[in-house]
């Protein structure tokens, strides 16, 4: 489970106490994050520097038992909060770090401190009950008691403290917030207290460290290799004007614009965020926007031609992107559009799919598109208020795959071309395709 694989376990040397943290995976290539509580390290709250000597006494222990070498420690005298750096480690499954949302909930893993000596951990679970705007912390509720017949829930529960806090959804885990104590030092009603996400990154980027996003979402460079992979000769075409002609323009910008309506259907836990295939289509829908439009595309003036902001929307016929796991044909992209998401669509879109699967067809001609909305349920079609013998209904939109390109290539032979003959062809299949769906 993710969570075991980011848990480790924290000692001072010559002291008895005992703490939990958690891993984390920033965008670096020579260090890894150990998030925890301060308090785990040292007693002294006002504290705010580490010497060399008291970080080499701080025992770090992964769930497997591996030792990992601290070489740094971040800490800030008004806030319970401890970041770690250790030697990378490669192993580390990438987890989205979330804010904390009321009635969401939460697991975390930790070493209580009455197993000691059992290297054994154990796992928390319950509801989030109390997020506040303005507090660094919120407020968990845990679905059993904190208590037992041996100890109280204060005994019970040292031990625990930094450990990671956790949103699963079908397998899928999000780090919401790092453990810092109980509610009260009884342990009343068997609630706790973790510290926001938010709250680490404003620590992380005061600190100038980066910030809790990670590595597969901080640039395209993972995903380059593969993008233009079934491109033959242009190959090295697409990833020269990639490299070009798209600047400051990253998957995690995306995110942040998008969210779930990155996806079709809409993935409101964005669970398929770390699919490789979803950045692959973004480098290439990228790309070619760079070739048609004989422009650098940048964070500044992406939106002008694909949609990432609704309000800030400065000409009609824009494109929308979508990455679909679950279809595999443009026709069930199209009933989709109109029975789940039609007013989100505006008039004019120029709408591309990307997908986990390969489709059979790579484009529709208006006529066939009119057909497959007429072949939707009427009584989907009424309850979205859509009037089918309306020209106006079906919003005079279009969609292809973004594979289509790829496909007009290979019927072209680029292969046997030149690379500037093959520059001349991909401009010229980019407008063509460009235009007929616009």
């Amino acid at each position: 489970m993710v969570y075991r694989e980011l848990l480790v376990k924290i000692n001072i040397q010559g002291s008895k106490d005992q703490g939990s943290g958690c891993l984390y995976q920033p965008n670096s290539e020579k260090f890894t994050y150990v998030l925890t509580a301060k308090h785990c390290l040292t007693k002294d709250e006002n504290k705010i520097v580490f010497t060399q000597e008291e970080i080499k006494l701080i025992i770090v222990t992964r769930d497997t038992g591996e030792r990992l070498e601290v070489t740094s420690c971040y800490v800030k005298d008004n806030l319970d909060l401890a970041v770690l750096k250790v030697k990378i480690l490669d192993d580390l499954p990438a987890v989205l770090a979330i804010e904390p949302i009321r009635n969401m909930n939460f697991l975390l893993k930790g070493y209580p401190k009455y197993l000691m000596g059992y290297d054994e951990s154990c796992v928390i679970t319950g509801k989030i009950i109390d997020v506040s705007l303005y507090d660094e912390y919120f407020e968990l509720e845990c679905s059993k008691s904190l208590e037992s017949f041996d100890n109280n829930a204060k005994d019970n529960t040292v031990g625990f403290s930094g450990s990671g806090v956790f949103f699963e959804l079908e397998g899928d885990f999000k780090l919401i917030g790092i453990l810092t104590r109980l509610k009260d030092p009884n342990g009343t009603y068997s609630r706790l207290k973790a510290i926001k996400v938010s709250c680490i990154n404003q620590f992380l980027l005061e600190m100038n460290l980066e910030p809790l996003i990670p590595f597969e979402l901080y640039s395209f460079k993972k995903y380059l290799p593969e993008s233009f992979s079934n491109c033959g000769k242009a190959k090295v075409v697409f990833e020269e004007c990639f490299s070009n002609g798209v600047k400051g323009i990253t998957p995690y910008n995306i995110f942040e614009s998008l969210g779930e309506k990155m996806f079709l259907p809409y993935d409101k836990e964005n669970q398929l965020l770390f699919k490789d295939n979803l950045w692959i289509g973004w480098i290439k829908l990228l790309t070619h926007l760079h070739i048609e439009e004989n422009s650098t595309i940048n964070i500044s003036n992406i939106n002008d031609y694909i949609y990432l902001n609704e309000t800030d929307r400065k000409k009609e016929n824009k494109k929308r992107f979508f990455y679909t796991y679950k279809f595999n044909h443009l026709g069930d992209c199209i009933q989709h559009i109109f029975v789940s998401i039609y007013d989100d669509i505006k008039y004019g879109d120029c709408i591309i799919i990307n997908s986990e699967k390969r489709f059979m067809s790579f484009d529709l001609g208006r006529d066939l598109l009119e057909k497959i909305v007429r072949e939707i349920d009427e009584v989907e079609l009424y309850k979205n208020k859509i009037d089918i013998d309306n020209p106006n209904a079906y919003k005079n939109i279009s969609i292809y795959h973004i594979d289509v390109i790829e496909q007009f290539l290979r019927e072209k032979k680029i292969d046997f071309l030149t690379i500037k003959e093959s520059k001349d062809i991909i401009k010229e299949e980019l407008r063509g395709v460009f235009q007929n769906v616009n």
